[in-house]
């Protein structure tokens, strides 16, 4: 999945360099464009949306490059549309893991390294220009 899972409505991108994910509020009123700057400037490659927020997610994610596979519909059911272009929806993915064998090592952080890591991605307001990134 590479680096980054979005998820707006909920508002959420997080930054995956396997094996932490470094969630980042976003803003459900974006526009096509001011998502994609925003999956480019953080390198998403992957997003979580809600459905409402479906067509604003996939035209962004076409502009970003981004696979209509790796956009993931947040809590009920992908449209038909969406499902033929490879869309998944997240109770699909948690069934699926639920289904395979765990891998999963809860990563732990030795004392004073919390210090030195990043836990949140989150973009400015954009009041003066375009949206900075804050870490």
């Amino acid at each position: 999945w590479g680096r980054l899972f979005r998820a707006f409505k909920i508002a959420f991108l997080a930054y995956i360099p396997r094996p932490k994910i470094l969630p980042s509020p976003a803003n459900p009123s974006f526009t096509d464009e001011e998502l994609h700057y925003q999956l480019v400037a953080s390198r998403s490659s992957a997003i979580i949306a809600h459905p409402k927020s479906l067509d604003t997610a996939l035209a962004a994610a076409a502009l970003a490059n981004i696979p209509a596979k790796r956009v993931i519909v947040l809590e009920g059911r992908v449209p038909t549309n969406a499902a033929q272009k490879g869309v998944r929806c997240s109770d699909d993915l948690i069934a699926l893991g639920l289904s395979r064998p765990s891998h999963f090592v809860e990563r732990r952080l030795k004392p004073g390294e919390a210090k030195t890591k990043i836990a949140l991605f989150s973009f400015s307001s954009g009041t003066t220009g375009k949206p900075k990134v804050v870490a």
